[in-house]
Formats: C-alpha cells, structure tokens, sequence
C-alpha cells in the first residue's frame, strides 16, 4: 500500500535531481535495446552479482541485473546507463518503510496492471518484491564476517581517542568476538563494565593500524559513527552461507526477538539501528532469502524523555511467518 507524503500541488513529494536512463538489452549479442525507466543518481539498484549501487557509478557502463517480465517473473537483462539531466522526480514511500525516488512517468505495478507515478494517489497498492534471488559467489574469511558485523552492531568505529571499541556483556558473543580479535593478531583490553578497546600491532604504513582497524578501513567501516554504518558492499557480493553468519552476527547485537506469551512462537523479529541506509541495506539483503521484513521509524520526538538528544531510530521487522523463516533458515547467534 502506497503512502505518499503530501507535497507541492500533486499530492506527492516533489523536487528537482540528476537523473540516470537505463537501457535493457535482454538479448546480449544482438544490438536491439529497450528503454528503461529514469532513475535518481543516488537510488541503489540491484545487479546480478547480488550487489546494490548507485546507480551514477554505473554511468557509461554494461552491467548485469533482473529484469520484470510480462508474468512478474525475473530473468537476467544486460543494461547501460547514461545521464540524462536534471528533471522533477517524485518520492514515494509505502506502509512498510520502502522508498523511490522516481521521474513522474516511471511505472509502478498495481492490481490492475502498470500505472505511472503521477497516477498514485495515497492508500492505492503496488506490488513490491518479497524475493530477490540475485545470489553472490564471492568469499572472505569466516573471521573478517563475523568482526565486522559486531563492529557494526556493537562496535564504535569513529575512532573517539585514537580507539576502535567494542561494548558487550560477558557471554557467547563476546567470547566469540574476543576470539576473532585474536586471530587477527589483535586483543581486547578492558575500559570499562562492558567497554573494551581493540588493541593490537601496527603496521609501519601508518599510526594505529592494527588487523582489526585495516580491516575497517577495507570495508568503509572506519570513522564511521553509528548513524553513518551501513553494510560493506563486498558483503551482497558473498555466497549465502556466508551471508546467513554475517547477518546471524549482526542479530546478535542490536537484534530482539518477541515471543507470544503463553501461545509459544515468534511474535515479532527486528533490528534496530539510527542508520537509515543501514537498515534498507539489510533489508536488500534478507530478502535474497525470500523473507519480506518491514522498516519503521520512530522519530526523536516519539522516544521517550530521558532519550533526548538521541536521532530517528529505525526498525527492520518481521512477524509471524516471516520471522518464524528467519528463525529457521538464518538464526540469531
């Protein structure tokens, strides 16, 4: 169901930004090409490799993606993009926390058939997709996923006072964690109740550098504060067993689980995280395994007093059978 937040004269969110074209060529040795719909610079679109990017990185460039039949179904397409000027685009959201960014012509699916943006009106439905099956093949190692995704639950990454830092109570995670660290040539040193800092041998190649905080670096998590992570890149382009630990480790941070009292079974499973683009990355990435979640906000003035000052908190979550599938095919460690 679509909610479109109430702008300028049509009803919809309405400003001026670059805009990408894409051409489809669904059949890769002949010459024959499709025109595909206008897309905002920054909105991230899915590749074949299982990756997510903006699409002005992809400017000039052949690039593999799913493309929508006729009967909805997905089959692999051939695409290219190329600029095509500043002109008005739309912001759509829906119910469940998804957002687009869309020029006014761009088609959106709806019981009926297709019908263009300018066309929605508030409360009317469109199909989204509940499975994304664009599957990685790449590797890394089991302990660089699992560091990571604490970094990114439970870590602080900033580097507050020359520090990449790790907040735990003593339990499987932490042990877990500690032993990654070490594996990496690094230790965990005690600052506080539930606060350790991650220490370890530096490189000649510059100040500070242990493992652990390299490997940061390599991943864009470095200097980050909380409301900047979102999930390295490289992380869409791993194999599915290798996906379900990183994200089984991120669970085991800023995730929950609620449970019906008294009837047994998953009432509500989420996770939370002041980063936006965290928690629609995350969602990208679930739904490689066919569970749909929802995202939901809540704004500072709806958190509670003493949590003044803090930003928008926002939930990635699934109830009933979809947590119950993200329970048994993913876990949380």
């Amino acid at each position: 169901r679509v909610s479109v937040r109430a702008g300028h004269g049509s009803g919809k969110t309405f400003l001026s930004a670059t805009i990408a074209h894409i051409f489809l060529n669904n059949y890769p040795r002949s010459r024959v090409l499709i025109t595909g719909p206008c897309v905002e610079e920054n909105e991230k679109i899915l590749l074949a490799d299982g990756r997510w990017v903006p699409i002005k990185e992809l400017n000039g460039r052949y690039f593999g993606i799913l493309a929508v039949k006729k009967d909805l179904s997905l089959t692999p397409a051939l695409a290219y993009v190329f600029p095509n000027g500043i002109k008005p685009v739309y912001r759509l959201k829906t119910r469940g926390g998804r957002e687009a960014l869309r020029t006014g012509n761009h088609p959106f699916r709806i019981p009926t058939g297709w019908a263009k943006i300018t066309d929605l009106q508030p409360g009317d439905f469109i199909a989204i997709p509940t499975d994304l099956p664009a599957h990685g093949q790449q590797t890394l190692p089991i302990v660089d996923i699992k560091i990571l995704a604490y970094l990114i639950s439970e870590g602080c990454t900033s580097y507050n006072r020359g520090k990449v830092t790790f907040a735990q109570n003593p339990g499987i995670v932490l042990d877990e964690f500690k032993a990654c660290v070490e594996e990496k040539g690094c230790s965990l040193r005690k600052m506080g109740p539930r606060q350790y800092a991650i220490t370890g041998p530096t490189t000649s190649g510059g100040r500070h550098m242990n493992p652990v905080i390299r490997l940061c670096v390599q991943h864009d998590l470095f200097r980050r504060k909380s409301f900047e992570k979102k999930i390295p890149p490289d992380i869409f382009e791993l194999k599915d067993d290798l996906v379900k630990i990183f994200i089984s480790r991120l669970f085991a941070g800023d995730g929950y689980v609620r449970t019906n009292k008294g009837k047994g079974g998953i009432y509500e499973l989420g996770y939370n995280s002041t980063s936006k683009e965290l928690i629609h990355d995350l969602n990208r990435l679930i739904l490689r395994f066919g569970i749909a979640g929802r995202i939901r906000i809540r704004k500072r003035s709806q958190l509670k007093p003493e949590a003044k000052g803090r930003r928008d908190l926002y939930h990635w979550y699934a109830t009933g059978a979809e947590a119950e599938r993200f329970a048994r095919e993913i876990g949380i460690f």
